[in-house]
């Protein structure tokens, strides 16, 4: 069996992961729409630890036999990003200086079977779960193929809608595709300190 990884390095999981415990101030995108709940390319984030932007790229990935485009995603220090945001008025308050509780991994698991056999699993990180004091914000990508970002937001007691774009897999006679998600705490992907 063939397994390709797009997952987070550990770097970009303890720059997200530094995040908690500081002061949201506000999110923003240069590409996205006036609402905020789309962005094309890159999102940042920014607290009173930090300003990190999550990028999406399609990188080349072998599925079976044939190549294909599929989404990675990555965390870099972006300044440019948060500028053009600035100028094109781009940015998103809500929450601000709310504690930042807790951080998740969207990670999704796809399995590609010919017959009962699992030929090719992909394991990719697909976005990144904030918890506030008043509720949470998810940024994730729109799918496997695609770097645009959706954002969702909730407040506390209702139910965050996280964007699920699994079902873009097409199964076949002769294969079928199947893919689970989880939402891992960030903690749980950290080297344990004593």
């Amino acid at each position: 069996m063939n397994t390709t990884s797009l997952v987070l390095p550990l770097s970009d999981l303890e720059q997200i992961a530094s995040n908690i415990g500081s002061r949201w101030n506000m999110r923003g995108a240069s590409q996205s729409l006036p609402d905020g709940s789309f962005a094309m390319d890159k999102v940042f984030i920014s607290t009173s630890m930090a300003t990190v932007t999550i990028c999406a790229s399609l990188v080349d990935v072998l599925i079976g036999e044939e190549p294909d485009e599929v989404v990675s995603i990555t965390i870099v220090d972006d300044p440019v990003e948060v500028r053009l945001a600035s100028t094109r008025g781009r940015l998103y308050f809500q929450f601000k200086d709310e504690i930042v509780h807790s951080i998740s991994i969207v990670r999704d698991i796809t399995r590609r079977f010919v017959g009962e056999k699992c030929e090719w699993t992909l394991i990719a990180d697909r976005g990144v779960i904030f918890e506030l004091e008043s509720g949470s914000l998810a940024i994730c990508t729109g799918g496997d193929f695609t770097t645009d970002f959706f954002i969702s937001t909730s407040l506390t007691g209702e139910r965050l809608e996280v964007p699920d774009f699994r079902n873009l897999w097409e199964s076949t006679l002769e294969e079928r595709y199947e893919t689970t998600r989880h939402l891992i705490p960030i903690e749980d992907l950290l080297p344990r300190t004593s």
